[in-house]
């Protein structure tokens, strides 16, 4: 099985996942939104979006990786932008990492 790759950004180790949790408030006092509950692979995230990691389901030591780079549940980022070759730039962290698609779609996000 071909495994997807992650090239790192050019400001690695700024922030922790724990600087970035989520607070325990809901949007809509205690109502949900239509978005909040919904959750997509960071692959079909529209560019220019925010969200907050919900999970990655990958192979063992991948989704270690991903978790070293970032991609903790809770931890915010955005989609900068996608190119036609299959892969995109993401901001997480204070970092530009670079996924493929596999690699994004092997993690859910929860719009912001």
């Amino acid at each position: 099985m071909k495994m997807p790759t992650v090239n790192e950004g050019t400001t690695p180790g700024a922030g922790s996942p724990a600087d970035a949790m989520p607070s325990n408030t809901m949007p809509g006092r205690g109502r949900c939104c239509r978005n909040h509950c919904k959750q997509f692979s960071l692959g079909d995230l529209p560019v220019g979006s925010s969200a907050r990691v919900f999970s990655v389901q990958a192979p063992t030591a991948f989704a270690s990786r991903l978790h070293s780079l970032g991609f903790v549940p809770g931890v915010p980022l955005r989609l900068l932008c996608r190119n036609g070759r299959g892969s995109l730039i993401v901001e997480i962290l204070r970092s530009r990492l670079s996924l493929s698609l596999e690699a994004a779609r092997a993690i859910s996000v929860r719009p912001l």
